[in-house]
């Protein structure tokens, strides 16, 4: 911000509000004006925020702290309408305006609305509608304390003198003294106070400088030049036409006029030029290479021929096969799994021969220890509407660095068998999500169909009802599904219903996805079905725990359990199985 060394020279001018609970005399704004060379604050309160009104409000404050040179202000209606201009040039007032977007431009205004709307929050707590009452007692305190930037208060630049506001009023009552002042001529306090006015405004000016230079380091510190030419095409941060509180980068606009360093004339279309700040600016890369089309296609159409009975699994004599054998099975055609059976996490601290018996075990059902999901056959997922209307949700923005993600989802989901391509009337958007690693997580935002899907009453496993039944046993061993959603069907008729829109096109799942309200009772369905003939095996949603009083018990029970998840077309993900341990907090 520049440096004002003379009082009101400029000033910068805000409206707060509207502020709720509104007051008993109907006041819902407050008109702010700060002083750039003295920080000092005026405020009046306003049922209202009509040109007429504001202008009046302002006149009010000039005639009690003078007209100033120039205002600056946002692009409020209320400050760029005619009749304001108007009032401007009968005052002599030079207008002002900050960039678009970019309220930092009339950041000294802007801060001391956050402290006024917090001392408003403090002060009437118990009585809020009467906010309106304490504003100028607010005033009154703030302008007695010393600026950090300034090193004085406002009240001693504006009116060269330490003045007795409820500060010195408490600092009196704690000290028990008082400043009894010895008796001057008017003359004589006239040249002090002339003296004392120069004196104070050159210090205030000496800190001032001091201070800008420490916010301008820290408030740059992480800032980045950027400059462009006339013809260049930028991106622009505008406000989306849905809510104008949230911003998103547009496409390619062409400057057409550099104003200054940090403002842009931006042509954005349909005989519109608008000036725009560096900070809403981004340089558009024309790439010059096409992207690979048609990777769907074939991943697609590699999804149909393993559906047709062309399965393309390597296999193995040395495991059976009457798993891997079924034409009917949806493993990846195209993918081998990253993880077997040799990433199982076995209890270490067991005898060599008990290792080598989990070990053996292990690898006999190596076709159900893999990271790829199964196919299941014993329930299929159906949803059920309350309506007969498509339901279909406008997809949300995907950022341009984010899109290769999303293509790379699909691709992988294509070749898994997850999803095909639809021509549904349904669509559900995307959303992604950033995990904790940094990572993303792409999901589907699936809320408008589960607010008319008829509910499933399936009862959950009570967590504190399977732990209390642990205490006399001493082998736990736990089991996690690969993917367990993916391995449950979609119904024909449900299908069509989880079409979800990408930059690729229109896909639909084949199994069941995540975020469907009545998923995890499909899948608590599914669990009861495949350990319902098992006694040392519980289930809570896609874990499965094994629990026994002896070693030689708890290896039957995991060859019955994996037993019973190869006949259901079932598989566990290695690394999060956890076999043998004596600790059941594995």
């Amino acid at each position: 911000m520049p440096l004002i060394d003379t009082p009101f020279k400029r000033v910068a001018v805000d409206i707060v509000g509207p502020i709720e609970p509104m007051t008993d005399r109907k006041n819902r704004y407050i008109l702010t004006m700060v002083d750039y060379a003295t920080r000092y604050p005026e405020a009046i309160a306003l049922p209202s925020i009509e040109t007429e009104r504001v202008a009046e409000a302002l006149v009010d404050m000039y005639s009690r702290l003078g007209v100033p040179e120039e205002m600056l202000t946002d692009c409020g209606s209320q400050f760029t309408s005619q009749i304001m201009n108007e009032v401007s040039r009968l005052l002599s007032l030079r207008q002002l305006t900050t960039t678009p977007y970019h309220p930092m431009c009339n950041g000294l205004v802007e801060k001391f609305n956050g402290s006024l709307k917090q001392m408003l929050k403090r002060m009437c707590s118990e009585r809020p509608t009467d906010w309106d009452k304490y504003l100028n007692a607010m005033l009154f305190a703030y302008r007695e304390v010393p600026q950090e930037s300034l090193g004085f208060s406002p009240f001693e630049l504006l009116y060269g003198r330490s003045i007795r506001g409820p500060i010195t009023i408490l600092r009196e009552l704690w000290s028990g003294k008082t400043e009894n002042d010895e008796v001057k001529t008017t003359y004589q306090y006239v040249v002090d106070l002339q003296e004392r006015l120069e004196s104070t405004c050159k210090i205030a000016q000496q800190e001032l400088e001091k201070s800008s230079i420490r916010y301008r380091k820290y408030y740059n510190r992480k800032a980045r030049d950027r400059t462009f030419k006339k013809g260049s095409k930028v991106l622009v941060l505008i406000p989306t036409k849905r809510n104008k509180l949230l911003l998103q980068w547009k496409c390619p606009f062409v400057v057409s006029e550099v104003v200054n360093k940090l403002d842009y004339r931006i042509d954005i279309g349909n005989n519109k030029i608008k000036t725009f700040h560096a900070n809403m600016l981004k340089e558009y890369v024309e790439r010059n290479f096409e992207p690979e089309r048609g990777a769907l296609a074939k991943v697609s159409a590699a999804v149909v021929e393993a559906e047709n009975g062309y399965d393309r699994l390597e296999e193995d004599d040395s495991l059976e096969t009457s798993y891997q054998d079924d034409s009917d099975i949806l493993l990846c055609p195209l993918k081998k799994g990253s993880e077997t059976y040799k990433d199982v996490q076995v209890n270490p601290d067991l005898q060599t021969d008990c290792k080598t018996q989990i070990a053996t075990l292990l690898k006999k059902f190596s076709d159900v220890l893999t990271d790829i999901p199964g196919n299941t056959s014993l329930v299929q997922h159906d949803i059920k509407l309350t309506t007969s209307e498509p339901v279909r949700t406008k997809g949300y923005p995907i950022p341009f660095h984010s899109q290769q993600i999303v293509k790379e989802e699909v691709d992988k989901m294509l070749e898994l068998g997850v999803i095909e391509p639809s021509n549904a009337p349904f669509s559900s958007p995307i959303v992604l999500i950033r995990k904790k690693d940094n990572t993303i997580r792409f999901c589907i935002d699936f809320r408008q169909i589960n607010k008319c899907t008829v509910f499933d009453a399936e009862p959950m496993p009570n967590m504190e009802q399977i732990f209390s039944k642990l205490s006399k046993y001493r082998y736990f061993s736990k089991i996690d599904l690969s993917k367990g959603y993916w391995q449950v069907p979609l119904s024909d008729n449900a299908k069509p219903l989880t079409a979800f829109e990408t930059p690729s096109g229109l896909f639909q799942f084949r199994k069941m996805p995540f975020g469907l309200v009545n998923a995890p009772a499909t899948f608590c369905r599914l669990m009861r079905k495949v350990l319902k003939d098992l006694d040392h095996s519980d289930s809570f949603i896609d874990d499965i725990l094994v629990y026994t009083v002896t070693l030689p018990e708890h290896i039957n029970a995991l060859y019955e359990v994996f037993t019973q998840l190869r006949e259901s077309r079932l598989t566990a993900r290695p690394s999060k199985c956890f076999i043998c341990f004596e600790d059941w907090n594995v």
